[in-house]
């Protein structure tokens, strides 16, 4: 008999990427919201595998990360998170840095925890099975240790982009390719995601893809421009309706120090993600593009302290140019540096 999507899924998730054992505990959070065929084949498979397995349900949040608490028994569910190998957050919303994700990642040392929020089968199928694996663990490994090796990040695309930073090496550098074998925080595949030195971050961002929780959220006819100065945001123009909803977005946080600071920066490189679908998780992983977040950055990414702030504004642009102390690893969404191009052409086919 066939497989389905979701045995697929479930098989490629547990025994290949989180590599589990017999008698290791799996805990998969979920809501009303969740994608529960999904979830019950995750569960035939860990109980064939030996692997205990257990879905904490709650109602339907209204909305992420600390927002998603307002429905669940948050004390208790920390105490059964510290007992678990592996954490898959499936819930509608997700948990990513919420008080239960921050306490919960820093205090379980061996668990590996996973974001898959509420993505369908046919998506997380393109995200986890849809490319060589092996090419993508070589490739994202190999960015990762030169932007361990490099002082200065410049990103640039047609549409306007053209911003620097300087590097910061105590700062996490993020490795997303589907390998969540070991001790860790994990979101699907594919990306590298970096942190700027605070302070450093100078120049434009051209982007056409706005995601804030609850909204705005929405995909742009033209750019819209984030201008950058001493790593912070100081004017957003360019596309009218994009614009005015990230200003307004800001607006309500003026009492907010940091949520005009930049937080991140990721390069996509997800084969099956073309263009933008206006779908957060999807278009984060654009192959060739790039996703920056504004705003809070927690300690575990940016020792000791973070970067807090009330708010995470995500925004999206296409087909980046990106030079790492002057030196081109990738032109217009595709990898051209001699260490990297060869790899990259093994990830499908």
């Amino acid at each position: 008999m066939e497989k389905s999507k979701e045995r697929i899924v479930a098989e490629a998730m547990i025994k290949d990427y989180f590599k589990m054992k017999p008698d290791e505990f799996l805990a998969i959070t979920a809501d009303q919201g969740s994608n529960f065929p999904q979830i019950e084949a995750f569960l035939e498979v860990a109980h064939e595998e030996g692997i205990k397995c257990t879905v904490l349900k709650t109602a339907t949040p209204p909305g992420q990360s600390k927002a998603a608490q307002a429905t669940i028994p948050v004390e208790a569910t920390i105490a059964f998170l510290m007992n678990v190998d592996c954490w898959l957050d499936a819930g509608s919303m997700g948990l990513l840095y919420s008080d239960i994700f921050e306490e919960v990642t820093v205090k379980n040392k061996r668990m590996r925890y996973m974001l898959i929020v509420n993505l369908s089968t046919d998506l997380l199928y393109d995200m986890y099975c849809g490319f060589n694996a092996d090419a993508m663990i070589e490739l994202t490994c190999k960015i990762k240790d030169m932007l361990n090796e490099s002082s200065e990040y410049t990103m640039r695309n047609a549409a306007g982009t053209d911003i620097t930073f300087e590097m910061d090496h105590n700062n996490f550098i993020c490795v997303d390719n589907g390998d969540a074998s070991k001790y860790g925080v994990f979101t699907p595949p594919a990306s590298v995601n970096v942190i700027p030195k605070q302070g450093t971050a100078k120049g434009t961002i051209a982007c056409r893809a706005l995601y804030a929780d609850p909204e705005p959220n929405f995909v742009t006819d033209t750019p819209v421009f984030i201008h950058v100065e001493n790593g912070e945001v100081f004017k957003i123009d360019g596309d009218e309706k994009g614009a005015a909803a990230m200003n307004k977005w800001y607006d309500k946080f003026a009492y907010d120090e940091n949520a005009h600071k930049i937080a991140h920066t990721m390069i996509g490189m997800l084969p099956s993600v073309t263009e933008m679908s206006g779908y957060v998780v999807k278009d984060e992983r654009l192959n060739g593009g790039s996703c920056w977040g504004i705003g809070h950055v927690s300690a575990l990414d940016m020792p000791p302290a973070g970067q807090p702030s009330d708010t995470h504004f995500d925004v999206i642009l296409e087909k980046v140019s990106v030079y790492l102390d002057g030196v081109a690893i990738m032109e217009n969404g595709e990898f051209v540096h001699p260490d990297l191009k060869p790899i990259a052409d093994k990830l499908v086919g």
